[in-house]
């Protein structure tokens, strides 16, 4: 006989759906790039070339050539979603060269402010400042590689079936950019 007991309490920590949440920049994937979650934009979210998101995608803008979900989930929600194919339910106004056709039952999305504090996102960026900085662009093509704590002051690049482990928390300046697997 093996009896277990476990005793389980609410930690102190940050809660949200979207697995990416981007602001006024909006969301760009391509060439087979994919988001495993969900995707909230402030603005646009847009693919090419076999480009997938397997949860739901949100957009205050337009949702274009993306293939949203997986089975028969995963929605897409937007004023405008164009040239995608949706698993699940599909929310805009207009819509054109999509699997279904636009349900307009739902009105367009809001802004949404970002389920983080700004005093949550300095803590993460002194964290990865204590890391050390890089200055310029920094790459992953077709390699696997380890990065964190690090400030990347530039862009970051993942392509050619690239994996990144973050093993501390990393903070990029600029644009980071997934593309080709």
């Amino acid at each position: 006989i093996r009896k277990i007991k476990a005793n389980m309490t609410l930690g102190t920590g940050i809660s949200f759906h979207y697995g990416v949440h981007v602001g006024a920049g909006g969301f760009t994937l391509s060439n087979n790039a994919g988001v495993n979650g969900n995707i909230y934009s402030n603005s646009n979210v847009s693919g090419s070339n076999g480009a997938f998101v397997t949860g739901s995608v949100v957009a205050v803008g337009t949702i274009n050539r993306i293939v949203v979900g997986n089975g028969t989930t995963g929605d897409a929600y937007a004023p405008t979603v164009t040239n995608s194919t949706v698993r699940g339910n599909l929310y805009c106004q207009s819509g054109s060269g999509n699997n279904k056709s636009c349900n307009t039952s739902k009105p367009d999305p809001a802004t949404q402010d970002f389920p983080i504090s700004e005093e949550q996102i300095t803590e993460w960026q002194d964290e990865a400042a204590l890391g050390g900085m890089f200055i310029g662009n920094k790459s992953f093509s077709g390699i696997t590689g380890t990065l964190g704590p690090l400030k990347i002051q530039g862009n970051l690049t993942l392509s050619n079936n690239a994996i990144l482990t973050l093993s501390g928390t990393l903070w990029v300046t600029g644009n980071v950019s997934l593309s080709n697997n």
